[in-house]
């Protein structure tokens, strides 16, 4: 599980307080669902205690799907795969709570079992979801965001998909799920020369942005840095909102931040939860003050020329564009 955390995007103190709040909740109701997983998140991603939050998921996974205690689900679901070879979902659900029990071996054999996928076909993808999943019994309304995220892509970044093959999707039932059968355990991850997609599309946690197709997408501008690649694909999901979703974290930041973060190396090593706001606000403001056809020209370049590529383009230095975003930020906040 990840450990990424930042205090801008998360407050450690509001956040042990909510923690206290939601065990006290659940003394009172403990089928309570929702406080599990939202538990298992804050120790996860706040308290970095990856022991409680895999029972906090494991607790929403046993509620989630109907079960008062963990020990009942195992006896009713190996009953369950025992005496019916196709029930996928029994399959996943036992393998998840054997990964949340740590036993890894058994748990990656029971979710390669279950995992058995069905197609359906939009104009532009293919959707692979199995059977009594989440992503299956929610396909028409998958399908509909889908073409909607694309068209919203093209048409903010002036594009147009002319790509014979469809871009694919596979849903999982969860991280875990998804982490022992390809290995990263991250809600999404793309293969953009593949034009394929590995998401996670749960009752509490659905992947369904257009954020990884825009990776796909704007391949056809050139190779760009992650902070581009990111920041473009974070503003496609989160538009304009994303300036004052974020908006103390984003002025805290110091100057001089946009240029560490143009290497690849330092992106990948810095917090995602500042990186990729970051990111998206940057890019946001560069399409709002200078347009999409000066984005385009700087989306594409390496790491290395970007620096002097922003005096070519936009005829300022990185530093200065940095200064007129940070103004734009505050005329935003004020304005909300």
């Amino acid at each position: 599980m990840s450990n990424s955390k930042h205090p801008g995007f998360i407050s450690c103190d509001s956040s042990h307080d909510e923690i206290r709040i939601l065990e006290r909740r659940l003394l009172g109701n403990p089928d309570d669902a929702s406080a599990y997983y939202r538990l298992g998140f804050l120790y996860e991603c706040v308290v970095c205690d990856d022991a409680r939050a895999k029972q906090n998921y494991l607790n929403h996974l046993v509620r989630s799907i109907g079960y008062n205690g963990v020990e009942e689900a195992v006896t009713d679901l190996e009953k369950l795969t025992a005496r019916d070879g196709e029930n996928h979902m029994a399959y996943i659900n036992l393998g998840q709570i054997y990964g949340y029990r740590n036993r890894f071996d058994e748990a990656e054999e029971l979710l390669k079992r279950g995992t058995k996928w069905i197609l359906c076909e939009t104009e532009h993808f293919r959707l692979n979801v199995i059977p009594g999943s989440t992503a299956h019994k929610e396909i028409k309304s998958i399908k509909k965001s889908r073409e909607r995220g694309l068209a919203r892509i093209e048409e903010i970044f002036a594009v147009r998909y002319r790509e014979r093959e469809p871009i694919v999707y596979y849903f999982y039932e969860s991280r875990l799920h998804k982490g022992l059968l390809t290995g990263d355990q991250m809600p999404g991850h793309v293969f953009v020369e593949r034009r394929e997609v590995h998401a996670v599309y749960n009752n509490m946690r659905r992947v369904d942005s257009p954020h990884e197709d825009t990776h796909i997408v704007l391949r056809v501008l050139g190779r760009p840095t992650r902070f581009f690649e990111e920041g473009a694909a974070e503003y496609i999901h989160h538009g304009d909102a994303i300036h004052t979703k974020h908006q103390q974290m984003l002025l805290s930041t110091r100057p001089g931040s946009i240029r560490r973060y143009l290497s690849d190396k330092e992106f990948e090593k810095s917090d995602l939860f500042l990186t990729y706001p970051l990111g998206a606000s940057f890019v946001g403001f560069l399409i709002t003050r200078y347009g999409i056809d000066a984005f385009k020209l700087i989306y594409g370049l390496h790491a290395l020329e970007t620096g002097r590529a922003f005096v070519e383009i936009y005829g300022k230095s990185l530093m200065e564009l940095e200064s007129e975003w940070h103004s734009f930020l505050t005329v935003s906040t004020n304005e909300t």
